[in-house]
């Protein structure tokens, strides 16, 4: 039996009831949802029982066992399971809170998120989701609840924790709502069989019911393990649509009148308007075959705080109906273990194969002979014949029809299932990357609806919590929260802020979570530790390529490696760094830090200290830096200016020089013109030169 939910702080009592009569109306309701979940449970817990083995019929196991023939069970759908269930452990979604109203705050949206992975870890949650998401795979349904207690013996502050339902088929749901989650149902059984002993001492004034007379479902029996007298016992949750006025101020809040006591007007607020309402409000009560045991009380939140995981759902003839993983793959797992038993015995027969001889070949030896398939003889002595000796007739080979078979049901389990060889991590006909990908895809694709009902949970669960959330942290305290990446912090919750001053806009309450509406959204993206992996690599081949990157980065990559003292390593890096190029968060780690080695408390007040130190050291080296860019860029202004005299001056020496190398070219260029003017002259005074003379050459060079 589950820890009794207890009433939250602040929460009414609310209306009350007759005992008899809230127990007449809980066993007329339980005995109904028996009856309409009959067909369902049955399919259910049939295939619980074949995912782990129970896969042969009672006639055929009768009549195998009678006939001492092999019956064997190759339970290949525990693979498949193993292969959806474990996808899931692997993608675990993360809530997401966003404000809605615009009473809402980023930072409280933050808060609340953080105190979600909290409240996830404290419970170790993930026992209670995995529990669920292998009987959703196998049974097409599971369950986890959120409940309530205080954080110890001597505190009056409450908290929420996660608990698993070990067995799905103690809950009982109603099903006359609409949403798919259930969250609009209207009452809900969880049951329970305890020691009679343990009913005494729990209710030493009740009296124990009749044993097995209460309504109870296919699952949901007895556990033969146990031989002392158990009484049932079943925790009953109910919702109640209550009347009420819901009142608007001026200054924007609304409150329900019923809970006006509880708030503080401001002096000037005004009530704009009002309105009639009804406000669900959730009942908790215990009882046996014959009475209310736990008395009715009110419980916090709006919702049932038991969460559904459904497989996949569907109606026919107006009937719902529900599927897991192997509902369609049961035939063909039938059709495995049938052809591999049949191989099995063609193969033990062999070695019994009979002898083809004559009464003379054994007569007188006939005793060893009987022995031949029992025992393991040395040597068989037979008598000579005109016949020769004794022949072993050879084995029948095992057919080729059996060998087929038994393949074609395991191609028909991946089909059924819709998981094939490159889902399951098996070399298939696939060759390139792409086409193991694509296949890989395909049987994610087959089984996402499965998944996506899992991450819908996931997301129901989270909204419950954060209805919870205000009226379970409603006093001022201090919580821890964890950010995405595992990193814990302490903040303050309903804190009266010592800056506040009415005229200004400071709050008056520092992370007051019953100020803003929030809703949920879940991100479906890699777990956050592919998504570090995803990110070391990613930075290294960065750095990789450039090396002055990975100077500023250093302390992120390491941070996203997964080896014992990257954190630690992370951190010295992270010191080295100047304060500017740290965030607010880094800048607060290392102000921890540093007050740890000093022996300091660093409570708020010493956090906020700390934190104003460090900013202005922050801001004196960002200072110190600046100056430091100046001078630098005075000096590499100096340089540029000089480099551009010098380059000035080059220019002007080029410029000479080509002037030179002008007035060089031009005047041998006159001279050659002189020559050849002076040697056409002569040529024309002393005439032409006679034929065949050679001419002489007045025009040749210099």
């Amino acid at each position: 039996m589950s820890q009794t939910p207890q009433e939250p702080q602040g929460v009414k009592p609310g209306k009350s009831f007759k005992a008899d009569e809230v127990h007449a109306l809980a066993k007329e309701r339980l005995l109904r949802v028996v009856e309409d979940e009959g067909k369902m449970r049955r399919s259910a817990l049939d295939n619980v029982k074949f995912a782990h083995g129970d896969q042969w019929d009672a006639e055929s196991t009768q009549k195998r066992l009678s006939d001492k023939r092999p019956m064997l069970t190759i339970n290949r759908l525990q693979t498949f399971v193993r292969q959806v269930v474990g996808d899931m452990r692997q993608n675990r979604p993360q809530a997401k809170v966003r404000g809605v109203s615009s009473s809402s705050d980023a930072d409280i949206a933050n808060v609340i998120e953080g105190l979600i992975r909290h409240i996830d870890q404290q419970s170790t949650a993930k026992i209670a989701y995995d529990t669920a998401a292998k009987s959703q795979v196998e049974a097409s349904f599971g369950f986890w609840r959120i409940l309530t207690r205080y954080k110890s013996h001597d505190s009056f502050d409450q908290e929420i924790y996660i608990q698993r339902v070990k067995n799905q088929f103690s809950v009982y749901f109603d099903h006359s709502g609409n949403e798919w989650d259930y969250s609009d149902a209207r009452y809900c059984f969880i049951t329970d069989k305890i020691p009679e002993a343990e009913f005494e001492r729990r209710w030493p004034n009740k009296k124990a019911g009749a044993p097995g007379k209460l309504a109870r479902g296919e699952g949901d029996n007895h556990d033969k393990n146990i031989t002392e007298k158990m009484v049932d016992v079943t925790e009953y949750f109910f919702a109640e649509y209550e009347d009420d006025i819901l009142c608007l101020y001026s200054d924007g809040t609304r409150y329900l009148k019923s809970e006006l006591k509880d708030h503080t007007i401001p002096e000037g607020v005004e009530k704009v308007q009002d309105r009639k309402t009804k406000v669900r409000r959730i009942y908790w009560c215990t009882f046996c075959e014959d009475r209310i045991l736990d008395d009715v009380r009110k419980i916090a939140g709006k919702y049932i705080p038991v969460v559904p995981v459904w497989g996949r759902e569907y109606f026919y003839d107006n009937e719902r109906h529900l599927e897991g993983l192997i509902d369609h793959s049961k035939d063909s797992q039938r059709m495995f273990n049938y052809w591999r038993s049949a191989a099995t015995e063609v193969v033990a027969q062999q070695p019994k194969a009979p002898y083809m001889l004559t009464p003379k070949m054994i007569q007188g030896h006939s005793a060893d002979w009987q022995k031949v398939n029992v025992e393991t003889l040395p040597y068989l002595l037979f008598n000579e014949t005109k016949m020769g000796f004794p022949k072993r007739i050879d084995p029948y080979p095992i057919p080729a029809a059996i060998v087929h078979e038994s393949r074609s049901a395991i191609d028909d389990m991946k089909a059924t299932t819709g998981i094939f060889d490159a889902g399951l991590g098996a070399k298939g006909n696939e060759v390139s990357g792409t086409a193991i990908l694509a296949r890989q895809k395909e049987s994610d694709t087959s089984t996402f609806d499965l998944v996506d009902n899992y991450h819908l949970a996931m997301m129901y669960s989270a909204k419950i919590i954060v209805d919870l959330i205000p009226q379970i942290y409603n006093s001022k305290r201090i919580v821890r929260i964890l950010s995405e990446d595992g990193k814990e912090k302490m903040v303050p919750i309903n804190t009266k802020n010592p800056d506040y001053v009415a005229e200004k806009s400071a709050k008056m309450f520092l992370n007051d979570l019953s100020v803003g509406e929030y809703d949920v959204y879940i991100d479906i993206g890699p777990s956050f530790m592919t998504k570090r992996i995803e990110a070391a690599n990613a930075m290294m081949e960065l750095t990789r390529h450039n090396p002055k990157l990975g100077e500023l980065t250093a302390d992120r990559m390491i941070e996203n490696m997964d080896w014992p003292g990257a954190k630690a390593m992370a951190l010295r890096i992270r010191k080295t760094l100047p304060p500017h190029l740290l965030t607010q968060d880094e800048r607060e780690e290392i102000s921890e830090e540093f007050a740890k080695a000093k022996g300091m408390d660093m409570g708020p007040q010493a956090q906020q200290q700390a934190m104003q130190q460090q900013q202005a050291e922050a801001d004196r080296m960002a200072q110190e830096l600046k100056m430091k860019q100046e001078i630098e860029l005075q000096r590499l202004k100096l340089e540029h200016e000089q480099k551009m005299i010098e380059l000035d001056t080059l220019n002007k020496q080029k410029e000479i020089e080509l002037k030179e190398l002008k007035i060089v070219s031009e005047q041998n260029k006159s001279e050659e013109d002189i020559v050849k003017i002076v040697g056409k002259t002569l040529e024309q005074f002393l005439g032409s030169p006679a034929e065949g003379q050679e001419s002489k050459n007045y025009g040749g060079s210099k």
